[in-house]
């Protein structure tokens, strides 16, 4: 697997949908971030495949720091660039269940859900 670093200022474009600003860690700090290759070519299959209007990324790569702040461990897919949180949309926000099953019929490992308050 090939991954990527990124200056913090960075604005590859990526894909045809994504740019590397997009997976930028949040916490604010200038520092290089990851994004895996493969990442990328999942969710472009994943938007394809449900055919989206959009994907938003809500977390893409994250500091060792901020990934404990947000209650991980530190250590954990996103610090790697190998994980994304996103919203899918196509004229309006897909159902969770929708997303899970197209994201695994694409070979996603692993798909988790950030909660909503």
């Amino acid at each position: 697997m090939t991954i990527q670093t990124y200056p913090s200022n960075d604005n590859t474009q990526l894909s045809p949908h994504f740019c590397s600003s997009e997976f930028a860690c949040p916490c604010g700090k200038a520092h290089t971030f990851q994004i895996a290759d493969a990442l990328i070519a999942k969710l472009e299959q994943l938007y394809d495949s449900l055919k989206c209007s959009k994907i938003i990324i809500t977390s893409g790569y994250r500091c060792p720091a901020h990934d404990k702040i947000v209650g991980g461990t530190g250590k954990g897919q996103h610090t790697m660039g190998t994980a994304a949180d996103i919203i899918c949309y196509i004229l309006s926000f897909i159902a969770n269940n929708g997303v899970v099953c197209s994201a695994a019929k694409s070979g996603c490992k692993a798909i988790g859900f950030a909660r909503t308050v």
